[in-house]
């Protein structure tokens, strides 16, 4: 299932502005078996730790490395109130831009788009663009009209595709892992189990 990721990344940050407190209270008075269990529900795919050095990375391990039952339970809940509360603040897209770009400009970025942009000389998008077209350069197109967009990716104006795809995957895992666990404290309000 993709999430809308304005729509429900407003939801969240809406939530965490009127409920982080009680949330916070709640999430961080489970016991610790309780916590476990919420992220295993909330988050079924979710591997235990990441691979060590020299261990072959997935895909995920690259794009979602803070998914972990270890990192969301870590300090008696304390990193999954800290990684909630980073997301919903302004700088998580920024945050995520950086990230991806530096893995894409090291070559270690997982390609998502199988071969999609192949005909193209360069692929990418237009953040401006509320329907996140994806526009192109065609192999043939000259150096300098490849440079100059080229130089528009780098300075931000566009967008690489392959790194817009990689951030829509990562923003929407993570969005669907913490509404999840959104839903559950509320189902909990709604039915008395917490004040």
């Amino acid at each position: 299932m993709m999430v809308d990721n304005g729509k429900d990344a407003r939801r969240l940050r809406q939530f965490w502005t009127e409920h982080s407190k009680p949330f916070s209270t709640w999430f961080l008075l489970k016991l610790p078996e309780d916590r476990l269990d919420l992220i295993k529900k909330c988050g079924p795919d979710l591997p235990q730790e990441r691979p060590q050095d020299g261990d072959e990375l997935k895909p995920t391990d690259v794009l979602l490395p803070e998914l972990t039952i270890h990192g969301m339970t870590a300090c008696d809940g304390k990193l999954f109130i800290l990684f909630i509360t980073r997301r919903v603040m302004e700088s998580a897209y920024a945050n995520d831009m950086k990230m991806l770009r530096q893995l894409h400009d090291k070559k270690a970025m997982p390609i998502l788009s199988n071969g999609q942009f192949d005909h193209l000389k360069l692929a990418f998008v237009d953040p401006c663009d509320p329907e996140e077209n994806v526009l192109g350069l065609a192999k043939d197109c000259t150096d300098e009209k490849y440079l100059e967009m080229k130089k528009k990716i780098e300075d931000g104006v566009y967008i690489d595709a392959d790194v817009w795809l990689a951030r829509k995957l990562r923003q929407s895992a993570i969005l669907q892992f913490l509404l999840r666990v959104v839903d559950v404290y509320e189902a909990d309000v709604r039915e008395g189990r917490w004040p």
